[in-house]
């Protein structure tokens, strides 16, 4: 499965859950039995090692993983800024793969 790409844009402190909904030809994959669901965050878009890591997130199964669908919880301290992120799990299989990829930029909110 080639890497979806999206491009996100939040504001600065909007703690909103990500949710995603992993398809295999446009229709919903089964993800009940993947695990280690992560989804980071970096200044860089192709980081040497972690020292560029912004955050690194943890996801859950949304509905049981039948719809494909997974979420992860965003912390409210990511500084303004442009970064890039993916997201990987291991299926059932134990295999680690990529199922979205971009663009992640955080932008100044008016409340506060």
């Amino acid at each position: 499965m080639r890497p979806f790409e999206l491009n996100i844009t939040r504001k600065r402190g909007d703690t909103k859950r990500v949710t995603f909904q992993i398809k295999s030809a446009g229709k919903p994959v089964d993800i009940s039995g993947w695990t280690n669901f992560k989804l980071g965050i970096d200044s860089r878009a192709a980081p040497n090692d972690a020292s560029t890591s912004v955050a690194v997130l943890t996801g859950a199964i949304t509905s049981g993983g039948a719809d494909g669908r997974v979420h992860f919880v965003v912390p409210a301290n990511i500084a303004v800024g442009d970064y890039y992120y993916d997201a990987q799990a291991s299926d059932e299989n134990g295999e680690i793969g990529t199922f979205v990829e971009g663009s992640w930029r955080v932008r100044e909110d008016r409340a506060k």
